[in-house]
């Protein structure tokens, strides 16, 4: 060994030395860079632990890069990143049981999907709250294990301050943080029991931004809604019979707007198979819920006024659907002309 440009030739077998003090000698007298030792290290065994890997990586056509990691139940599992890096720190984390947030956030979503406790649309606004508060502040590559309760608790109020949070922003928040540290548990990734730590976490409420709505500019006033339903029977389009359904019926825009001929039979129960949702999907296909809303007789006239005005434009054979009829209907519906007889 060479110290200095010198053999050593004057070590005694009497002396004795821990790695510790070596290391701290050698740092002191600038004979080695600590740093670029535990980078070779990790390096060193980054590469142990991508070789001990059984199954290929490969990437899509659509771009994304994939591979299975071993599953105790099912045998494999497969997991899909963005880049090659991103694929091969997966694979990595997997090994060393010590995942980023990232990765942490990243199964658990898929964990939720794949179980069908989240919709693919919730799935993406977690997705667009984990972009905001986690990876545009660099705390989405942090390792999981090495974040106390100090340090999260310290990103929580940071959080809340510099992005002026609102109470009901910040349960978007809280809902991500409790669902990753809670899988990170199971994991044995983390020592935080998010349940304690959120029932010790102290935060006034003055912290938070107020928003100040008036109740008259979120809800109709009882006297205010027989005006409006008045106005959309004088007024019949296409779109205010929409209107006027969803507040005799109490549906959801989304459900309305993908409405059939074919769920409505007559009679008093309209048959909500389908709803109009937006999300990212690699294949493009729609989530279909199945539910049956059940209402009064004043629905079913404004349902029999909706068939004579689609019945008297002669589209229902040519439109699968309202938001379709709709987009028929868009120079009438500035004009009012489509009127019952």
């Amino acid at each position: 060994m060479l110290i200095n440009g010198r053999a050593e030739t004057w070590q005694r077998s009497f002396m004795e030395f821990s790695d510790t003090e070596l290391l701290k000698f050698a740092q002191e007298n600038d004979i080695v860079d600590i740093k670029e030792i535990a980078a070779s290290y990790e390096m060193k065994k980054y590469e142990q632990l991508l070789a001990q890997h059984p199954y290929d990586v490969w990437q899509g056509k659509n771009g994304n890069w994939y591979t299975y990691l071993p599953n105790e139940k099912k045998g494999r599992v497969l997991k899909k990143r963005a880049t090659e890096e991103k694929i091969k720190d997966c694979i990595v984390e997997y090994y060393n049981n010590n995942p980023s947030v990232e990765s942490v956030f990243n199964e658990w979503i898929e964990r939720k999907l794949m179980y069908k406790e989240i919709q693919k649309g919730s799935a993406d606004r977690y997705k667009t709250d984990f972009e905001r508060f986690f990876v545009n502040t660099g705390f989405a590559k942090k390792k999981i294990k090495q974040i106390d309760s100090d340090e999260l608790e310290d990103f929580i109020r940071r959080q809340i301050a510099e992005q002026n949070l609102t109470m009901k922003s910040y349960s978007g928040l809280r809902i991500i943080i409790r669902g990753m540290w809670m899988y990170a548990k199971k994991k044995k990734c983390t020592d935080i029991s998010i349940s304690e730590f959120f029932g010790d976490l102290d935060l006034s409420r003055k912290i938070f931004k107020k928003t100040v709505i008036e109740k008259e500019d979120q809800v109709f006033a009882e006297d205010e809604i027989p005006i409006l339903v008045d106005y959309l029977k004088r007024n019949v389009t296409i779109w205010n019979l929409g209107v006027l359904l969803v507040l005799q019926t109490g549906v959801r825009v989304g459900e309305l707007s993908a409405l059939k001929p074919g769920d409505w039979a007559g009679g008093n129960i309209l048959k909500i198979r389908r709803t109009e949702i937006r999300y990212k999907n690699e294949d493009g296909k729609n989530v279909v819920a199945v539910r049956c809303v059940a209402f009064g007789h004043a629905a079913v006239v404004t349902l029999c006024e909706t068939v004579v005005v689609v019945q008297r434009r002669c589209i229902v054979g040519q439109f699968g659907d309202l938001a379709a009829i709709d987009d028929a209907f868009g120079e009438e519906r500035q004009s009012g002309e489509c009127q019952t007889s």
